[in-house]
């Protein structure tokens, strides 16, 4: 009792977690999905009052307990001198910063203690109470709350031995026979596994689907190559070994060699019994040439041969004649929802669970093997791909089949490489943006396992932005408690050190099965509970697609050799030979000059093209900005509230034009077309010096960096890179980007990497969203995750015409962008005209949405220091904007539009009460 008071400050502890979990129950109780978790963190809070009360129930090991679940889910607790660290960081004074950041953390452990499964909560003996059967909510007799059935921990399964079966049978078959492939060598047909997240099992049948390329890979000849969809049926039971009798009974005689076999399940596929139903491997080549269209020729396994059944199953992918996508490659060019995100996860965890102990997974499952199939769109201009729909790339004769259950090499740290790669796919599925793994080829199997394990634990102990799963609101840390639970497990290298390793055949066996138990128990089973919880269980099926310009083809379908020598399949394949297929990369594409161009989102309309009527409801929009403005920020704001700075990438600014001259100690930058070191930022085009004026008149407390990266026609990703480092190592705030690709050009990547240090250094990035209307999607960089999209609306809100349609799943932040008045080059105008424009386009809704931001920095400086830091982190300023968004009552969204302006009006954010919009501040940081 001594020790824990000379560690631990226990009144004051106890205060404090009494106040943190009543504030993480409450959105629990609001949703009946998250009854579970209200439950248990319920129970705690009685535990805890219990204890508190009862200096009895008090002792170091109560203590150790409640110091790992407030850890959780980390599997040991700290055995240095003081044995409970974040109990007592929690016990100090809730002003200091040490306090702040462990009460956030603990705050998340809390809500993944809540989510973990009754078995992985026993390890606290004395808070083992808090399950299922804890705080039952009262019912009447004629109020009835219905509850969804309660997840299984026995999933649906099938014998290892149909996998076995599937493999060696396909095995066998993809090798090509194809007279006109022109190579006395045999090769093979490339293939694809369909993954599902559920099995599909039906009357003593395993279903599976595959899709194979239609020639070998050295047919040239050929132009009309498809995709061929197979069914493909395995029984369920081994089938039994024939049996003749010696003296058949005269009723039941049979002609010679016919014999008494096991019956096939009842409501077993009937088969013909004729001799040519078994398929040799010409004939199986033959039958993947015949294109049937959008339908799955069925056919039966049965003792390693394959059967063709004479009906067609029915298909939901109408495939396109192209080569795969890999997720690698979805994952750099699209964004991905929540959804998508966990049911991919999901998906891919189970479908590893299924194939653990079978050569499915002989080779290495990555972003590069996994795959998704380019489909017709119901728009022509596109075709899509559904990341409800993932397949592994199969190459049964591939030098890659080497990837064992376990390592027996020395100096590993991790010896279960399987579940290593699945915990790399669930890193790579949640990260804020995908990057291409440190090359492995010469590596040996030591170092690629040992630096695999080393960059998985640092992203998921070390990355604040992993798992990137939304906005920060309650729900969300939760899930991504859950997420970061099931990933770390797969990196725990002591997973699987409770199961006996043996050497028996039938002990190998049982070893398997345990293996596989703690894989669902530690990694499938939580990512499935999510699913259950958000209700998407029936639903995965139909999420959006994602569409592909056709216009670009994929990169190879061939998946990455993980040896240091490519295989036999891949040498084959000459330059020619790829480009017969159509196959290149996206980030490798031809240098097309149209690639490199860069939009303006400028629609071009001339000054007098806008009414007046249009031109008065800017003005009339502004004022309300000002009005705000001037209610919060004072003329001259304390020493805490520095000017926000604000970088602006664009084409330069006039600093002959007189308005902006008397704000030239507001003003620095770099010309980084030519000398960086040049102080010369004439503006020949107008664009940059339009949008620097409107952030100059709305924000009178910011300093403008200005970095010229254009002329209006072309610019270089690496000019952008630099020019956004430089305003990192200048300490701004915030960084205004009106321009954009249409996609993404060489170089790029170092673009990428740009954004990627500027978020880190919690700088927040806007960009324009385009100014294609129904017709293009989001540009680069507003696509890009951890950047703010901005659209554009009239005065009153209503999406522009040239504005994108809104994305799902993701916020569409917009404002206004529709004759708005800024400065313009005074060397384009005549003497007798002012240097003003009035100018249309997502690129001036972009500089007046980060002015909004930019306020709302300031307002926190001012009102709420303590706040402001953590308002530059991208979800917080993400969860405010949605706020600003929602008014003073939550209604639907315009056009789909979160649409942001600033007003006094009682219904707006800034017409409430001080005290209520500080509230909302706080809840967001």
């Amino acid at each position: 009792m001594d020790n824990v008071n000379n560690d631990v400050e226990v009144p004051k502890l106890f205060d404090t977690l009494l106040e943190i979990l009543p504030r993480l129950l409450k959105p629990f109780m609001a949703h009946r999905r998250y009854v579970k978790q209200a439950r248990v963190l319920g129970a705690l809070s009685a535990d805890l009052l219990i204890i508190e009360g009862d200096e009895d129930e008090l002792s170091p090991e109560v203590m150790t307990e409640l110091e790992l679940i407030c850890t959780w889910p980390k599997r040991s607790v700290n055995t240095t001198q003081c044995r409970t660290p974040t109990l007592r960081a929690l016990a100090v004074p809730a002003s200091t910063e040490e306090f702040l950041a462990v009460s956030k953390a603990v705050s998340t452990s809390l809500c993944a203690f809540a989510s973990a499964t009754p078995k992985q909560r026993e390890q606290c003996k004395r808070f083992a109470r808090t399950g299922e059967d804890a705080f039952v909510p009262p019912t009447t007799s004629n109020s009835r709350v219905p509850r969804p059935a309660k997840l299984s921990l026995t999933p649906d399964d099938y014998p290892n031995f149909v996998n076995m079966t599937l493999y060696e049978t396909m095995r066998r078959y993809a090798r090509c026979h194809c007279e006109t492939a022109g190579n006395t060598t045999a090769v093979e047909h490339e293939a694809k596994l369909c993954l599902w997240n559920r099995p599909h099992v039906d009357r003593g049948l395993v279903d599976f689907d595959m899709h194979f390329w239609s020639h070998s890979y050295g047919n040239l000849s050929k132009g009309d190559c498809h995709w061929q969809q197979l069914r493909l049926h395995v029984p369920s039971k081994r089938k039994l070994k024939s049996v003749l009798f010696r003296e058949p009974q005269a009723s039941s005689v049979r002609p010679a060699g016919m014999s008494i076999s096991h019956p096939l399940p009842e409501g077993s596929l009937e088969l013909s019994s004729r001799a040519d139903d078994t398929l040799s491997n010409g004939e199986f080549c033959a039958l993947l040439s015949n294109c049937i269209g959008p339908a799955k020729i069925r056919l039966k396994v049965s003792e390693s041969s394959l059967l063709r059944l004479h009906e067609t199953a029915q298909t939901d992918q109408d495939l396109i004649s192209k080569p795969s996508v890999s997720l690698a490659q979805v994952l750099q060019q699209h964004r991905l929802s929540m959804k998508m995100k966990i049911g991919l996860a999901f998906t891919l965890a189970r479908s590893v669970w299924q194939y653990y102990h079978s050569d499915w997974m002989g080779s290495g499952w990555t972003c590069k093997t996994i795959h998704f199939m380019l489909e017709h769109s119901m728009d022509s201009m596109h075709s899509c791909v559904h990341a409800s729909k993932p397949c592994f790339t199969v190459l049964f004769h591939s030098a890659t089949q080497n990837l064992p259950v376990r390592y027996g090499l020395p100096d590993v740290n991790h010896k279960h490489p399987r579940v290593l790669a699945l915990g790399m796919l669930l890193i790579d599925i949640a990260r804020t943006s995908y990057k291409d793994s440190v090359s492995t080829t010469g590596q040996t199997q030591q170092q690629k396992a040992n630096t695999d394990h080393y960059r998985g634990r640092y992203i998921c102990e070390r990355d604040p932005s992993w798992p990137d799963l939304g906005t920060a609101d309650v729900a969300r840390l939760r899930l991504r408690a859950v997420y970061k639970a099931a990933t770390q497990s797969c990196f725990d290298m002591n997973i699987f050190k409770d199961v006996t390793s043996s050497t028996s055949p039938k002990d190998k066996s049982l070893e398997a099965e345990e293996h596989r138990k703690i894989l669902y128990e530690r990694v499938v089973w939580p990512l499935e509970d999510i699913i259950d919880e958000m209700g998407w269980t029936h639903s995965l099926g139909h999420i959006d697609a994602i569409k592909f310009d056709e216009a670009v083809m994929p990169e190879s379908t061939l998946h990455e050799d993980s040896s240091s020598a490519p295989s036999k399949l891949e040498r084959a394949r000459s330059p020619a030979m790829k480009r017969a297929r159509g196959e290149s990369s996206l980030l490798q594409q031809p240098d097309n000059p149209e690639h490199h161009k860069v939009a303006l989102f400028d629609d071009e309309m001339p000054t007098d093209g806008h009414t007046q009527q249009q031109r008065k409801a800017y003005s009339e929009w502004k004022a309300k900005f000002n009005r705000v403005y001037e209610h919060f920020i004072p003329d001259q704001p304390p020493s805490s509230a520095p000017p926000v700075k604000i970088a602006i990438l664009d084409t330069g600014i006039d600093m002959d034009n007189d308005c902006i001259e008397v704000h030239q100690d507001r003003i620095s930058g770099h010309n980084w077309l030519k000398d960086p070191k040049s102080k010369r930022l004439n503006d020949l085009h107008g664009h940059g010096t339009h949008i620097a004026g409107l952030i100059l008149d709305l924000i009178p407390h910011s300093e403008l960096y200005i970095a010229k990266v254009t002329d209006g026609e072309d610019a270089n990703p690496e000019t952008l890179a630099r020019a956004m480092d430089y305003a990192i190592e200048q300490d701004c705030d915030i960084i205004s980007i009106s321009i954009g690709f249409s996609q993404k050009v060489k170089r790029y990547e170092e673009f990428e990497l740009a954004i990627e240090r500027a978020v880190s250094a919690r700088v927040l990035i806007f960009a324009a969203a385009s100014n294609g209307g129904a017709n293009n999607d989001r540009a680069y960089p507003a696509r890009e995750r951890d950047v703010f999209c901005i659209h554009s609306t009239d005065a009153k809100g209503t999406r522009s015409k040239f504005s994108p349609t809104a994305e799902n799943f993701v916020y569409n932040f917009a404002t206004i962008g529709e004759a708005v008045e800024s400065f313009w080059p005074t060397q384009q105008c005549t003497d007798d005209e002012q240097a003003i424009r009035v100018k249309s386009g997502t690129s001036f809704a972009t500089p007046i949405a980060a002015s909004i931001a930019a306020f709302l920095l300031l307002y926190a400086r001012v009102h709420l220091p303590e706040q402001a830091t953590r308002l530059k982190r991208y979800a917080a300023m993400e969860s405010l904007l949605h706020e600003l968004s929602k008014g003073s009552r939550s209604k639907k969204d315009r056009d789909d539009y979160q649409y942001l302006f600033l007003s006094r009006h009682p219904d707006t954010f800034f017409g409430r009460n001080v005290e209520e919009i500080n509230n909302s501040f706080r809840k967001c940081t």
